[in-house]
């Protein structure tokens, strides 16, 4: 007897778009979407400021040993993001497309109702 196998198919981030009979992908930078997909219908941009969490090494040299030992401190580091999401509106027989840019690099393609 063979186990039943269960395929759970859900709406939500996709990691390619194809345009036309080109193809885009998370990763790919702003102009070479526009150069694969044209014009979006629709872009809304704004800026973030993040903090991150990062980390510096530092050595520490124990006097009275002589041994050196190195230790990872954290610290915050403030990054200002430009944020933007192109639409394209693929018609009313397909989906819309959401492309974010983060920094002028595609991080996420998502998926809308259908178009108009």
């Amino acid at each position: 007897m063979q186990p039943d196998l269960m395929v759970l198919i859900t709406a939500g981030p996709s990691l390619a778009f194809r345009c036309g009979t080109s193809l885009v992908s998370e990763g790919d930078m702003r102009a070479e979407v526009a150069r694969k997909c044209g014009e979006p219908d629709y872009i809304d941009s704004w800026e973030e400021e993040r903090i991150l969490r990062d980390f510096r090494t530092d050595r520490y040299d124990d006097p009275r040993t002589g041994s050196r030992r190195f230790y990872r401190e954290p610290f915050l580091v403030k990054e200002k993001v430009k944020i933007d999401v192109w639409t394209y509106n693929l018609g009313s027989t397909q989906f819309t497309r959401y492309l974010t840019f983060e920094n002028g690099v595609l991080v996420e393609i998502t998926t809308g109702d259908k178009g108009y």
